[in-house]
């Protein structure tokens, strides 16, 4: 946001919970499945914040620069963060690195988790969409 606040907004009460102000401009954003935690992307590092009654508490800094694609798994074990041409899989509990996917000639616009989390499939400028096995990080040939 340009405007470096976050917000967390109560859909079923129909009010704001959480209205946090950050330094610098968040240029990605990501909600845990169990709504619990919150991935936040900045132009130097990438964050992971709890989600307390009445304010995010930051609990793990991952040396992530410019990442502007930032997405949880459906299960929430893990998320993966968009790097110009790469992305990175990391386990979400234990914070380690799990792998990087690579193979993309220019940057990765999106991606997405399939529905088992077994695949992320990635679309990059060039036009390219590639399919990856999350478990051995290989792209799916065919």
């Amino acid at each position: 946001s340009m405007d470096k606040h976050v917000r967390v907004w109560n859909f079923v009460k129909k009010r704001l919970e959480i209205r946090k102000q950050f330094r610098e401009e968040v240029l990605s954003l990501s909600c845990h499945p169990t709504g619990t935690r919150l991935l936040l992307g900045f132009k130097y590092k990438m964050c992971m914040y709890s989600i307390l009654v009445d304010n995010l508490h930051p609990c793990q800094e991952f040396p992530i620069k410019q990442c502007r694609e930032v997405r949880f798994s459906h299960g929430g074990h893990y998320f993966a963060a968009v790097v110009v041409n790469r992305i990175f899989i990391f386990n979400a509990y234990s914070f380690d690195p799990v792998g990087h996917l690579t193979g993309h000639s220019s940057m990765v616009k999106s991606f997405c988790w399939s529905k088992n989390d077994q695949t992320i499939i990635s679309a990059g400028f060039e036009g390219a969409i590639f399919e990856w096995k999350t478990e051995t990080c290989k792209r799916q040939e065919g």
